[in-house]
């Protein structure tokens, strides 16, 4: 009796988002880099100030996009500290 060969397991297609991406919320890490999903900081990823905690920030410009770590204020996101880039200039 003869038996057939074993089609090898087909490639893993990627998943698709179930919902649509919400902005970042306080206590929300941004979206992960690689699956574009949001996170929640973790409790060593808040920020000593009351009102705050640290995020990722992305800034896209002639030579690209870079991502950096950033402490923001809950009620307007603005930044509360200067960017390390510009502490090494």
């Amino acid at each position: 009796m003869a038996t057939q060969a074993q089609k090898p397991d087909e490639p893993n297609e990627p998943n698709e988002p179930t919902e649509p991406a919400e902005p970042n919320e306080p206590g929300r890490a941004s979206p992960d880099v690689e699956t574009g999903q949001p996170g929640r900081a973790s409790p060593d990823e808040e920020a000593g100030e009351p009102g705050t905690f640290k995020t990722d920030v992305s800034e896209t410009d002639d030579e690209g996009t870079s991502v950096r770590e950033a402490e923001v204020r809950d009620d307007d996101l603005s930044e509360t500290g200067s960017p390390e880039s510009d502490e090494e200039a």
